[in-house]
């Protein structure tokens, strides 16, 4: 029991003032009497009655004393104090494993740092009987120990050396998960929701919530970091775009740009250098070319490497590479005895959308004067001929042909269906994606039949097939078995349409950009069946494509496929650090709490009630014995 006001017992200072009533109160009266009969007779009666009003008397003068102590708890206003269980120390550690962690000063990072003071405060807990548990905010969360005492301590010690000793394991090269970590720390609060939860990092929060923070940062740590650099074409002319900022302290420096494979020399260099001055923690953009450095122009380069030469505290940001300065060629040869302008309209549109892409080189030749080739290009489109032999180096392409070479699995008749006919589409197939078929007019179609290597992806006059296309090992081949001039194609959205999504699906780009950050996800696709992806120590093949993989470490990756002509592409990327960990002195904006529910608290037992109900009855019990005596 507690006292909530102590200052109430002064109650007790009206025991002194009843005792005080009763000295002065006088015992008897003095009365005149008539008779002396009625006196005895008073007398004798008193007798009788004397040791009962006696009792009378203590019983209330102890009525009296025990309304006044009440009456002085009320004031005290007396509570059973809750039951509160025994104060265990329970600490949740939250540990970030992001790369920034992997900052230097004097040849210690912050990771060892953090671990080291966690190791403490560890040591600490569990030496007073309490527990604690460690997370780790990697790539992804992953607990160290949970719930750890003092008989389970040294498991976690152990791990804690592994740790120090072996921290760019433990650190990813990206951003760690601190949502995951915050996730495990919530189901550890779900059995001990009275734990404090901490967070080692080297970030400063705006707001941290019920979590407390400890930076484990340097004030003299800096960083110099490039955050971006990509090649623009300018007048035919690469010139290269570099963003580079340094945090926590004004640097003077020289930034590096080593351009390889110049200009189609297999060999050749070209090294720029400029000089540079970073200061109050912003981004500068810096250009090299020809006219920044008065050296040659580069209008083609296999990659180029960007770095800078300074001892700052992470050096993981100090370098960039750009690749894609070299683009595929993409040949393509068409040959009709009626050249039309459609085709060649569709192919120099393709050309231009796609020049970031390809290096698309067209041939048209009139086969009224000269025989088509049948080797050397990518892509061969057949008008109204066909050659005597099928090329075996790139997609066939043909338009109402007359005739085919044999073993194709396509059989051409001479009879031509004529009338005002509408195509259907009968399949999802990639090339016919998008397509409105029944917008597609054709006033002659020729008759053909298809092996089942095809699939039919159109037909006109219910199941005579317009479009078909085959790609496997034997053969990559469309047939188109109307011309333009007999459709209206031509002059819709619905040819051009329908040409860009044949070379998008025999031409696929292996990858749409060079340069991606960790933590993304990159879509790779192939012109081959499959793909072998390599870079970081990892090498692995890609069968299912188009695929997606996700980029966790930073770093040049190499995309390798063989053609079914045999020959081999390469192409390169460049993964790089985050620019939010290469940032050594933004504040973010608010830290993920783990969520966990409000413990109800033990309150006192207020004592109030009773105390009344007892000072009431006392009270009664007084004026019933004061009622009796008198």
């Amino acid at each position: 029991m507690k006292w909530l006001i102590p200052l109430g017992f002064l109650g007790l200072l009206g025991l002194l003032a009843l005792l005080i009533i009763y000295l002065i109160k006088p015992n008897y009266q003095k009365k005149g009497v008539s008779s002396t009969y009625v006196w005895k007779l008073s007398l004798r009666f008193r007798k009788k009655k004397k040791p009962i009003s006696r009792l009378q008397d203590i019983f209330l003068l102890i009525c009296q004393v025990l309304a006044i102590v009440f009456c002085t708890f009320a004031m005290a206003q007396p509570v059973l104090a809750a039951l509160s269980p025994e104060a265990i120390d329970r600490k949740i550690v939250v540990i970030d494993g992001s790369v920034s962690m992997l900052a230097e000063t004097n040849g210690v990072t912050r990771f060892e740092r953090a671990v080291d003071e966690v190791r403490r405060l560890a040591k600490d807990v569990t030496g007073k009987n309490g527990e604690i548990s460690v997370i780790l905010a990697g790539e992804t969360a992953q607990s160290i120990s949970i719930r750890t005492m003092l008989d389970t301590y040294s498991e976690l010690d152990t791990m804690f050396d592994d740790m120090a000793e072996n921290y760019e394991d433990y650190c990813c090269h990206g951003s760690g998960d601190v949502n995951g970590a915050m996730k495990i720390a919530e189901e550890v609060l779900d059995e001990t929701p009275e734990a404090d939860v901490l967070y080692y990092t080297s970030k400063n929060y705006y707001d941290v919530g019920e979590v407390e923070v400890v930076n484990v940062s340097n004030s003299s740590e800096y960083n110099v970091a490039i955050l971006d650099s990509v090649a623009l074409l300018e007048e035919n002319y690469y010139t290269f775009a570099v963003d580079i900022a340094s945090y926590g302290r004004d640097v003077d420096l020289t930034l590096y740009c080593e351009v390889y494979g110049v200009n189609f020399e297999e060999n050749s260099v070209v090294k720029y250098s400029l000089p540079v001055w970073l200061e109050g923690d912003e981004s500068q953009t810096v250009n090299f070319n020809a006219e920044t450095t008065g050296s040659s122009g580069v209008y083609a380069y296999d990659y180029a490497y960007i770095y800078v030469s300074v001892d700052d505290s992470f050096y993981y940001d100090n370098m960039f590479y750009i690749y894609g300065g070299t683009k595929e060629t993409i040949r393509i040869q068409y040959a009709s005895s009626v050249p039309n302008i459609f085709f060649r309209g569709s192919i120099m549109s393709i050309r231009e959308t796609l020049r970031s892409r390809w290096n698309i080189e067209y041939v048209e030749l009139n086969t009224e004067n000269k025989e088509p080739e049948t080797e050397g290009f990518d892509f061969y489109i057949f008008e109204r001929v066909s050659p005597k032999s099928m090329p075996k180096d790139g997609i066939v392409f043909f338009v109402n042909p007359e005739n085919v070479p044999a073993g194709l699995g396509i059989n051409v008749t001479q009879f031509a269906r004529t009338g005002n006919m509408f195509l259907t589409k009968t399949s999802n197939h990639p090339i016919v994606d998008g397509i409105i078929a029944e917008n597609i007019f054709v006033s002659q179609i020729r008759s053909m039949t298809f092996s089942d290597d095809y699939e039919i992806l159109l037909t006109c006059y219910r199941t005579e097939p317009a479009l078909a296309v085959r790609n496997d090992e034997d053969g990559k081949i469309v047939v188109m078995s109307f011309e333009l001039q007999n459709s209206d194609a031509s002059i819709t959205l619905e040819f051009p349409k329908l040409f860009f999504n044949i070379f998008e699906y025999f031409f696929p780009s292996t990858i749409t950009r060079y340069n991606f950050e960790v933590g993304e996800t990159v879509q790779l696709n192939a012109r081959a069946d499959s793909l072998a992806v390599s870079g970081q120590g990892e090498e692995f093949t890609l069968t299912q494509l188009p695929s997606e993989i996700k980029l966790s470490e930073y770093g040049t990756y190499t995309l390798s496929q063989t053609l079914f002509t045999g020959e081999t592409v390469v192409e390169n990327f460049y993964v790089k650090i985050p620019n939010a960990e290469s940032d050594f002195v933004t504040i973010a904006d608010t830290l993920v709490n783990p969520y966990v529910e409000a413990v109800p608290e033990e309150e006192d037992y207020d004592l109030i009630l009773f105390i009344a109900g007892a000072l009431v009855f006392l009270l009664f019990l007084e004026w019933w014995l004061s009622r009796r005596t008198q």
